[in-house]
């Protein structure tokens, strides 16, 4: 029983010794957080579009519906 509380806190101690480093070093990164704009992409002539996904260049993948709303096709806005 004393081997095994020994054992575990000597685990303990090696993890806490392995992670906090990495801890603090991302509490002191001071990068200013990307800037972000909104803005209304419009549709394809009907009711409404969604945007999907963007990548670092800013080009946003969207779908939006035709007139009528029957169809829906994808666009990318640059």
């Amino acid at each position: 029983m004393k081997f095994r509380r020994s054992t575990s806190t000597a685990a303990i101690a090696l993890l806490a010794t392995l992670v906090l480093p990495i801890r603090c070093a991302a509490q002191q990164d001071k990068r200013t957080p990307p800037h972000n704009t909104v803005s209304d992409l419009g549709t394809l002539g009907a009711t409404y579009s969604v945007a999907v996904g963007m990548n670092e260049a800013g080009w946003v993948d969207c779908f939006s519906t035709l007139p009528g709303d029957i169809e829906t096709h994808t666009f990318l806005w640059r």
